[in-house]
């Protein structure tokens, strides 16, 4: 029985990872599989539509857009509920969003409420990541923390892949068809019941509450142990606003981690998606046929679905934020070498390598979000920082026709290249050490704790 102060300090940390844990890390990595597919079934799909309803790219557009915006609401308001109402009850409303309205779209029988819904998904689909990664870094040891993090990561992203592979064959069966593929994104509804009776709330997030007790059953029903919580620790943090959330975190404690991750989520992940997203169409741009464009993003597809896996075994290791300016630091240097090749095979290649090295770096950039900011605060912080992040990303999407017509191809890779040596630097230089460091560590926060 243990009951000293110091392992209450400790809440996981130093502790194996039980089978009550390894079953909410894949009870979350099923969740984002769906939320996955959820996130990028449209551009799977959207050819099947316009020929279907016979809509026009402007209209496309449109889907696109007001995706992102509810994937901008949905990190916001993701992050907010959970600092509120707890880690549990936002992860299931997450997965009963996104889940919903993904067979809403598959039902829609017009353009506007195919639009609506696919608004609607994008708030849980944001909601959902915003939720699970500080969920599991508050739920897991601190020694490994970041590996599971990443394995969660990794089985969702086999969901890319493997949602090309459904389209191919689904989609040639009839004009309907697509609407399979927005059905099946509703099995989410399947993690969403099991999580009723699997997810425990997170006894960090009770304690900052001041509910003590429920803490302390939580964690007695996940280790086996009791584990008795310091009296001092019955000091519930007050509720915070976002105008209070941001000022925080831009405070002498959070300001130097805040432009690290503002770097990061603003300027890499842009960055990221100018590859992965406009890769396949300037490549085309060369001259090489359709074959070929669809064989790079089908293997693009399966580097992207392969590079959590390889965060799983570098995440923890380097403080964080090592591996992180490693991979963004080889990535950015093989954009620049990929703006100036010309072979099919090359290119072909060293486009499924950057796939691989980008994704292994998302699923460690998500675990480094979800460490730096107090228990109070986090996912409120951690859903601005996201949202943030993706309202740059819809701006890439204007910006890089901008790039292609005065610079060409180059000038987009190139591009590219310098946006992730930034952040690379950034990083490297002014990030903060997180691996096999404890929450309460990193955050300083004295409220939460204990004595």
């Amino acid at each position: 029985m243990l009951t000293d102060n110091k392992t209450a300090n400790n809440y996981f940390d130093g502790l194996p990872v039980n089978r009550l844990q390894r079953r909410m890390v894949l009870l979350i990595g099923f969740g984002i599989f769906f939320d996955m597919m959820d996130n990028y079934n449209f551009g799977f799909v959207a050819p099947a539509i316009i020929k279907s309803w016979g809509i026009s790219l402007a209209q496309v557009g449109q889907v696109n857009s007001l995706f992102f915006v509810g994937m901008f609401l949905g990190g916001l308001l993701g992050g907010y509920l959970s600092d509120r109402i707890g880690r549990r009850k936002s992860l299931l409303f997450s997965l009963l969003v996104f889940s919903i309205f993904s067979i809403a779209n598959g039902l829609a029988g017009s353009f506007l409420p195919f639009l609506v819904s696919r608004f609607c998904t994008g708030i849980g689909v944001a909601s959902l990541v915003i939720v699970a990664l500080p969920y599991l870094a508050e739920m897991l040891p601190k020694e490994t923390r970041g590996k599971w993090q990443a394995f969660s990561i990794g089985l969702g992203c086999v969901a890319i892949p493997f949602l090309g592979i459904a389209c191919k064959l689904i989609l040639p069966l009839g004009p309907e068809a697509w609407r399979l593929i927005y059905l099946s994104g509703g099995l989410g509804l399947v993690a969403f019941l099991f999580g009723i009776f699997w997810l425990k709330e997170s006894p960090r997030w009770l304690v900052s509450k001041g509910r003590i007790a429920e803490a302390g059953k939580v964690l007695e029903e996940i280790v086996g142990h009791r584990i008795e919580l310091g009296e001092t620790e019955n000091k519930p943090v007050k509720k915070e606003n976002f105008g209070k959330v941001l000022l925080a975190m831009f405070d002498r404690r959070n300001a130097r981690n805040s432009l690290v991750l503002m770097s990061i989520f603003m300027l890499a992940y842009p960055a990221g998606f100018i590859f992965i997203n406009w890769a396949p169409t300037m490549f085309s741009t060369k001259g090489f046929p359709m074959k070929d464009v669809l064989l790079l993003t089908m293997l693009m597809s399966f580097g992207l679905a392969a590079g959590p896996f390889l965060a799983t075994y570098v995440s923890d290791k380097g403080g964080r934020k090592g591996p992180i300016a490693a991979l963004f630091a080889v990535a950015a240097v093989l954009a620049l070498v990929y703006a100036n090749l010309e072979s099919k095979p090359l290119i072909i290649a060293v486009a499924i390598l950057i796939a691989f090295l980008l994704q292994a770096n998302s699923a460690t950039t998500l675990a480094y979000l979800s460490e730096l900011y107090p228990t109070h605060m986090r996912n409120t912080a951690t859903g601005i920082v996201y949202s943030a992040g993706r309202l740059c990303i819809a701006a890439v999407h204007v910006i890089v026709p901008v790039v292609n017509v005065r610079y060409g191809y180059m000038g987009v890779f190139t591009l590219m290249g310098l946006l992730l040596l930034f952040t690379a630097s950034v990083t490297g230089i002014w990030g903060t050490r997180t691996s096999g460091k404890s929450l309460e560590e990193l955050s300083h926060d004295p409220a939460l704790e204990t004595a």
